[in-house]
């Protein structure tokens, strides 16, 4: 479930250049690649 949830987060990044391509969507998915480094304010609930 959390790397789905990770996945999703990296996926949203407001900057398209920051998105992951699907081919390291997938591999993260299958525990191919390690846990993305996203920002910490992206992992607090803002309530927007």
């Amino acid at each position: 479930m959390e790397h789905l949830i990770l996945v999703g987060l990296w996926c949203a990044r407001s900057d398209y250049n920051l998105r992951p391509s699907i081919r390291q969507a997938i591999q993260f998915l299958n525990f191919e690649d390690p846990l993305p480094l996203l920002p910490p304010d992206m992992l607090v609930p803002t309530g927007n």
